[in-house]
């Protein structure tokens, strides 16, 4: 397969746990296969994720929920050298680059406060996190308490929904259960 010629390639973003992400699959696509077109359909409109895949040089950006002849028109397009972004992703990207420009200081995290962030993002308890880190639980609360301060929220889930909408983790390294 390697020595085949590919035009375009469709795929979605979360290459599941342990996996590559998106734009790094991207970019070695784009590596090996230079005048391969890759359209990514994914769930996440996380503004984060279409920037980091623009910038390995996706070709194309748009949701599952899209309808089906938006799926057919975005393979037409990039097959054509030209790029696509649905709606919804535009918007998102948009909103994304209108975000990161008006932040005027971005939230400084230490290592170990990142390092508990992802953790609570990824539904560990303290007791959960304090061995996985090897610190105390009270260790823990007092990073937790500092991320809720440096954050301005009241609690765990102030702390999730921060983390998500700054763009502070990543949330396709998550399992998703429906």
């Amino acid at each position: 397969m390697e020595s085949e010629e590919v035009d375009v390639v469709l795929m979605d973003y979360r290459m599941g746990e342990g996996h590559m992400t998106g734009a790094e699959a991207v970019g070695v696509i784009t590596e090996r296969h230079p005048s391969a077109r890759v359209l990514i359909i994914t769930m996440f409109k996380q503004g984060s994720l279409i920037q980091r895949a623009l910038q390995e040089g996706a070709a194309g950006f748009m949701l599952k929920e899209s309808d089906p002849e938006d799926l057919i028109s975005g393979i037409r397009t990039i097959a054509n050298g030209k790029t696509y972004y649905s709606i919804e992703v535009m918007k998102a990207h948009m909103d994304y680059q209108r975000n990161q420009m008006t932040k005027n200081t971005r939230i400084k995290l230490t290592r170990r406060e990142k390092e508990v962030l992802e953790l609570l993002v990824a539904e560990y308890s303290t007791s959960e996190i304090a061995e996985k880190l090897f610190i105390g639980e009270a260790g823990v609360e007092t990073h937790r308490r500092h991320l809720r301060q440096k954050l301005e929220v009241r609690n765990t889930a102030g702390l999730i929904r921060e983390a998500i909408l700054r763009d502070l983790v990543d949330v396709t390294k998550y399992k998703q259960e429906y």
